[in-house]
């Protein structure tokens, strides 16, 4: 069996000074600015969102406070 990769991807919606917020927390990880229906596809209504996808394109979003390392542990041992 094939070993399952993690890929993260960071991305942000309607921000304002994303560049100087990077910069200020010494932040080097790459955010793609999403547009608006990229946005609803997702049903990203509050922020930060976490959520897992499928290869698939299936997703579950996960609630916020969570422990998400522990919560993504939890859900792929299903």
């Amino acid at each position: 069996m094939e070993n399952p990769q993690l890929k993260i991807f960071t991305f942000s919606f309607e921000s304002e000074n994303l560049e100087d917020f990077m910069n200020e927390n010494n932040y080097t990880f790459p955010v793609s600015e999403i547009d608006k229906p990229t946005n609803d596809l997702f049903e990203v209504s509050e922020y930060p969102t976490k959520m897992l996808i499928s290869p698939k394109g299936n997703f579950i979003k996960l609630p916020y406070g969570v422990n998400w390392k522990t919560y993504i542990k939890n859900y792929t041992s299903l």
